[in-house]
């Protein structure tokens, strides 16, 4: 079902435009902001599953920007709703080596109470 939800988006973001000619432009403008806001969602629920980066913006935002400032909107969201944590970062607050980092980042799985937060 999620393919197919992707499939129907893709298909309206690539044609959607020719629908100027046939309905009125403020539903279509609608429609983008509404097509816009599910690729944030699904934008950041990947980004969210993902323990290298953490949000910098609330999911109501996220979802909120391209509703009101449609493809702008979108961009904002994409650019500034996540930011990539660094190794060195979660090394020095949990005290840890590299390695056990690395393995975290790469497998998702938690052999160690420090990674809970990653999870």
């Amino acid at each position: 079902m999620n393919d197919f939800l992707k499939s129907i988006a893709a298909l309206f973001l690539i044609c959607g435009v020719m629908l100027f000619w046939y309905i009125d432009w403020y539903w279509v403008v609608i429609l983008y902001n509404i097509l816009f806001s599910y690729f944030s969602l699904t934008v950041y629920l990947e980004y969210n599953d993902d323990p290298r980066f953490r949000k910098k913006i609330p999911l109501v935002i996220y979802i909120g920007l391209p509703l009101v400032l449609n493809f702008v909107g979108f961009l904002i969201s994409i650019i500034n709703g996540f930011e990539e944590i660094p190794s060195e970062e979660i090394m020095k607050r949990k005290n840890i080596g590299k390695d056990d980092v690395e393995n975290v980042l790469k497998h998702k799985n938690v052999k160690s109470p420090y990674f809970k937060k990653f999870n």
